[in-house]
């Protein structure tokens, strides 16, 4: 059975990723967003409408900027690669490989016919934008460049560092032309004023700095006013002006020739990764760790419309026995429990990192959550109080699962190790280990007497629950495994692994039955998966989420996707299969 020839019955809405860099195109009909998925998304500005995914990159987009022409885009990611794309097709022109650590900045020569790259391996690399070819490493600072930048006139290179420095480069043959000792602090953002000789750069430090290259580079003003880092800033395009964006999760805006704040945006949740300008100036516009993208008014810091976001932010999640709860674990590391239909979320409040995923008990009194703080928490769930601590794990712990009696609890860790948990007394019964790599799934059989999980060394193992012994080893992932799930009958079992792989095995011949590797046209993780008796179902989730329902071969495969702007890259909600009434 092949389960991608599944049909597709059903589609609802969309999902969002945590923004991670923004560029307007030159002509202002497009804006363009790097993503922590990998992805680069380009909306049309005007409407808010998806132009593109264009996916490539294997790791978070760090950078992106338009081609002057506007029929081009480049964009650096934590795969330490720079990829081209042709906009109109939507596809990867060029693949530039070379630095050896990701890549935090791209810009583009004036002309558009060379490209120049920073990176964390301390290097500027410059690229024949048509061809792709290497024409030369420029190597000089001693930590990580965060920025670069050409001047107007295309005859030099601007480039900022974690060494605290600015260096100005003759693009022609990499000779350091000036040095700047810019700030005390690590410089991540600098750009170069596109109708005056002078550069800006930011600082973690909180401060924006403005450098006039007709007065020796002296420093001409401070900008100051945000209360943490600067992560990014861009000049208006009649140079008047200077978007800033912070963690201090504002946007800001800057007389660029007095210094004095103009504007504020305070419309993020979390810190604001992207700033940009469409070339008449009129509106600015943000991207955010919180997953908005924004376009306000630079003059009051009003929000004129957001392209994506959403209100719960997941990293895993599980309904109530009944079905009439959602409850979520989050970037902050909450528990948020939600009732569909219903704008109310109630929060449960303890651990002090990601809350990676959460698990109700079977008479759904209790939840169990985990977190990257490496604990678990139990929680009363009608009350919200947290009624116990577990810890043992060395590392984050990725998965929960609760035995069918509810005295027992397994949990898997990156830490390579699945324990079993006596609830009553909070302690650790039984430590397995096998995995080569961290664990990130676990399952209880229906009888309770085998554990699943399943790892980034791609494998699924068996486990004894009692005494913990291995009972066999299944392979067949092409990617890593995050979720594990029994049928009913304890025969089948289903694994989810990245961007939506999923397998069916038959667990007493340790075979692979089907497999599905693209649920979605986008990129995504699954968080759940659980097999459903016939005739039950789950509730309605609304728009904050994309539902979607395949049939093949008598069984029934429905995927539930929710927005995820935080966390670990693109996990979503639910995978469920069903067997057919």
């Amino acid at each position: 059975m092949k389960l991608e020839h599944y049909d597709l019955e059903q589609t609802i809405t969309r999902k969002a990723s945590i923004i991670t860099s923004v560029s307007v195109s030159p002509d202002g009909a497009m804006v363009g967003a790097g993503a922590e998925d990998g992805c680069v998304w380009i909306w049309t500005l005007s409407n808010g409408k998806l132009a593109h995914a264009l996916e490539g990159h294997s790791g978070e987009v760090r950078t992106i900027a338009w081609a002057p022409d506007g029929r081009r885009l480049a964009s650096g990611a934590n795969d330490n690669t720079v990829r081209v794309w042709d906009i109109s097709s939507g596809s990867a022109a060029k693949r530039l490989s070379g630095h050896t650590a990701p890549v935090l900045s791209v810009a583009w020569s004036p002309s558009g016919d060379r490209i120049a790259s920073a990176s964390m391996d301390k290097t500027i690399r410059l690229w024949d934008a048509n061809s792709g070819a290497a024409q030369g490493e420029f190597a000089a600072h001693t930590d990580w460049v965060t920025g670069v930048a050409w001047s107007p006139d295309g005859a030099s290179l601007a480039s900022g560092s974690k060494d605290c420095t600015i260096k100005l480069w003759d693009q022609l043959t990499g000779t350091v032309l000036r040095d700047i000792q810019a700030h005390s602090v690590p410089v991540i953002a600098i750009s170069w004023c596109p109708t005056r000789n002078e550069l800006a750069s930011s600082a973690v430090d909180g401060t924006i700095r403005i450098w006039d290259g007709d007065g020796c580079w002296e420093r001409r003003a401070t900008l100051q006013g945000h209360t943490d880092w600067v992560v990014c800033i861009a000049w208006s395009p009649d140079g008047n002006t200077i978007a800033s964006g912070s963690k201090d999760a504002t946007a800001r805006v800057w007389n660029a020739r007095t210094g004095e704040e103009r504007a504020a945006f305070t419309g993020h949740s979390s810190y604001v990764r992207g700033v940009a300008w469409p070339p008449n100036g009129a509106v600015a516009v943000s991207g955010s760790h919180d997953a908005t993208l924004c376009v306000w008014n630079p003059a009051s810091g009003a929000v004129v419309y957001r392209l994506v976001g959403n209100s719960i932010f997941p990293l895993g999640a599980a309904w109530s026995p009944d079905a009439t709860t959602l409850a979520i674990g989050g970037l902050d590391g909450s528990v948020k429990l939600w009732t569909p239909g219903d704008d109310a979320v109630r929060k449960l409040k303890g651990h002090s990192n990601f809350a990676w995923n959460v698990a109700w008990s079977p008479d759904g009194k209790f939840l169990a959550s985990c977190s990257q703080d490496k604990t678990i928490r139990l929680w009363d769930a009608a009350g919200g109080e947290e009624v116990a601590v577990l810890e043992g794990h060395a590392e984050w712990v990725r998965g929960v699962a609760w035995s069918p009696c509810g005295t027992r609890l397994a949990s898997v860790s990156g830490d390579k190790t699945l324990r079993v948990w006596d609830v009553a007394r909070r302690e650790t019964l039984e430590e397995m280990s096998g995995h080569t790599d961290a664990a990130r799934g676990v399952a209880w059989s229906p009888d309770g007497e085998i554990l699943a999980s399943g790892s980034t060394d791609k494998t699924i193992r068996l486990w004894n629950a009692g005494d913990g012994a291995l009972r066999g080893v299944m392979e067949g992932h092409s990617s890593s495994i995050r979720n594990v799930a029994w049928a009913p009958d304890g025969a089948t079992l289903a694994s989810s692994g990245d961007f939506g792989e999923l397998c069916v095995w038959d667990v007493k011949r340790r075979q692979l039955l089907a497999r599905h590797e693209a649920v979605s046209a986008y990129r995504f993780h699954v968080v759940n998966l659980e097999f459903l008796s016939p005739g039950q179902h789950r509730p309605d989730l609304g728009e904050r989420f994309t539902f979607r329902r395949f049939s093949n071969g008598g069984i029934t495969l429905a995927s539930g996707e929710v927005d995820l702007p935080d966390g670990a890259p693109q996990d979503w909600l639910t995978m469920t299969t069903a067997p057919a009434s």
